[in-house]
């Protein structure tokens, strides 16, 4: 089986961090969270449960990064960059229909961004790793 390049385990590592952080802020402090960007709706279920799937593609992560090899984490690697991609055509969507207060938009604004970065820079990896 082939090992996977430096640059996709530290693209992982990446992710896995990212994951991990918004997993602990929408999962453990969603109240806080939810003041510091000004949200237009709480519901703090629905935030712990965003929260708890955060941690989860933060273990698929961990998981990644432990297996190294390209057959083994493809699979894997698609599922999160087809989630990324859903994620962010929906940020974008409800950034037009739901009204929010500068704060809000800026911050929504800013995890768009990311997130199509990580999409980008993950299917460049992806298409270098199948090679």
């Amino acid at each position: 089986m082939t090992e996977i390049s430096k640059r996709m385990k530290l693209l992982l590592i990446i992710n896995t961090i990212i994951a991990f952080i918004y997993g602990f802020f929408y999962l453990v402090i969603p109240e806080i969270l939810a003041d510091l960007n000004d949200a237009p709706n709480y519901d703090p279920h629905f935030w712990r449960l965003w929260g708890g799937l955060l941690i989860v593609l933060g273990i698929f992560g961990v998981l990644m990064i432990k297996r190294a090899e390209w057959e083994s984490i493809k699979i894997l690697w698609e599922f999160v960059i087809i989630w990324l991609i859903m994620t962010n055509i929906i940020n974008l969507a409800t950034l037009f229909i739901i009204t929010r207060s500068a704060v809000n938009f800026g911050s929504e604004l800013f995890d768009i961004i990311l997130i199509f970065a990580l999409i980008v820079v993950g299917i460049y990896f992806y298409l270098q790793e199948g090679k």
